[in-house]
């Protein structure tokens, strides 16, 4: 009843009185806003209580913490890590004293060669203007001199380069020679021997190796037959079975391809003999002294073997 005279207007004298319909519609629309604003009011206080208490919450649950962990910590371990924080605050504070130190030293290292150093910059400010313009000049033509000895150092060194890749070069040439000539001299050498080969092969020699100036010769017993001639005079004898092969060492000359040593096997034969008869004899032979020798070892094969069969047909007689 107070609030309806409250929103009824006062009336005076003048004045027309009020419509109560109108006053009512008034009425209902604020009952209708103070129930819509009612329930957002208590959302809000929810709303702030809700954060009151998680806020409380959260702080109450750090305290619990706080506690639970202080009372899992002894006493003991409190003063350790506390100790321990002294010592290194301790050490933090003498390594800060050792780089000021160090600073120190430095910064008063620096000063004093900066005070040397501009005192030398004097001097020589002094020398240089005591000295005068010739002094300068000498310097200057020194310095050039210095420069053309360097030049002149640089070009003897260069001609020296030059001259040793010529001797290089010769060397490369010499030995490219040498080889070339080693290579001719066995070309020949191989022809040499392939040419004496073909002229031993009608006596039964045969070339087997030729290696460091030895050569190597299969020598074949030759075929006798019962009317065989020998130095002019027949046998009627048969020796073939007193006749045997031959193999021959023979160390060869590298110059003029004569034979120095002999070597032969079986050993039935006397070598020094040959090798004799061959000095004796080389000016009167006409063909090549190893075909030579390669003959006399055959007709020294068959005379040995023409004594041995004699011997044999004495000893039968009896």
């Amino acid at each position: 009843m107070a609030e309806a005279q409250a929103l009824v207007p006062a009336q005076g004298p003048d004045e027309a009185p009020l419509d109560a319909s109108a006053i009512h519609s008034r009425v209902e629309q604020l009952s209708l806003k103070r129930l819509e604003v009612e329930p957002e009011a208590e959302v809000a206080e929810d709303e702030v209580a809700l954060g009151l208490d998680s806020t409380h919450k959260a702080a109450q649950d750090a305290m619990d913490e706080w506690d639970s962990a202080t009372a899992a910590v002894s006493i003991d371990d409190l003063d350790a890590y506390l100790e321990q924080l002294r010592k290194d605050v301790a050490m933090a504070e003498q390594g800060n004293q050792k780089v000021s130190g160090e600073i120190s030293v430095t910064a008063e290292t620096t000063f004093n060669d900066m005070i040397q150093l501009d005192v030398g910059i004097e001097m020589l400010e002094s020398l240089i203007s005591n000295l005068g313009p010739k002094a300068l000049n000498h310097f200057d033509e020194s310095s050039v001199l210095g420069l053309s000895d360097s030049t002149d150092s640089c070009r003897n060194r260069s001609i020296a380069d030059k001259d040793y890749i010529y001797e290089l070069e010769l060397d490369h040439q010499i030995e490219k020679s040498t080889m070339e000539l080693e290579i001719l001299q066995h070309l020949q050498r191989d022809d040499e021997m392939f040419q004496l080969e073909s002229k031993l092969l009608p006596f039964g020699a045969k070339i087997l190796d030729f290696k460091d100036d030895c050569l190597r010769m299969f020598l074949k017993a030759p075929i006798l037959t019962s009317d065989c001639e020998i130095y002019g005079q027949k046998f009627n004898c048969s020796i073939d079975s007193f006749i045997s092969d031959h193999e021959l060492l023979i160390e060869i000359d590298k110059i003029n391809m004569e034979p120095k040593k002999v070597q032969i096997i079986p050993d039935d034969m006397s070598v020094d003999i040959l090798i004799e008869r061959m000095e004796s004899s080389r000016d009167t032979v006409c063909s090549p002294t190893l075909i030579w020798l390669i003959q006399q070892c055959q007709h020294q094969s068959i005379i040995n073997a023409l004594r041995r069969s004699l011997v044999n047909d004495a000893n039968s007689s009896r």
